[in-house]
């Protein structure tokens, strides 16, 4: 399957928004057109510096929980939100986090912006 990287970050954006209300990381309710789950997303825009659009705050507060005073007033990328992502996943399957995203900025259990 070939798709455009403007439909791919709108996907992502489209799953982020639905995991950050309903934890689904398989994001079944997600009616785009779009078969990939929330992490072959994230395997995809891992390293994506493209700017994180602003108007997702709330739904990247939501994700960062008692983080989120570290990503105040930052910018943030594609690749940053997928770490975050990235962390949120391996928290709730009681494994390791995935080391890389975004600027490759943290791990495992520190997440945050350096």
């Amino acid at each position: 399957m070939n798709i455009d990287i403007i439909d791919v970050r709108r996907f992502f954006r489209n799953r982020v928004n639905y995991y950050s209300e309903l934890r689904d990381s398989h994001c079944v309710g997600v009616h785009d057109g779009c078969r990939l789950t929330l992490r072959q997303l994230c395997e995809y825009l891992a390293f994506d510096q493209h700017p994180f659009p602003r108007e997702y705050e709330p739904e990247f507060r939501r994700l960062c929980g008692s983080f989120y005073p570290l990503w105040r007033g930052k910018s943030r990328t594609y690749g940053d939100v997928v770490a975050v992502l990235n962390q949120k996943l391996a928290e709730e399957e009681g494994r390791a986090a995935f080391l890389g995203g975004g600027s490759a900025r943290y791990i495992s259990s520190d997440v945050g912006p350096s």
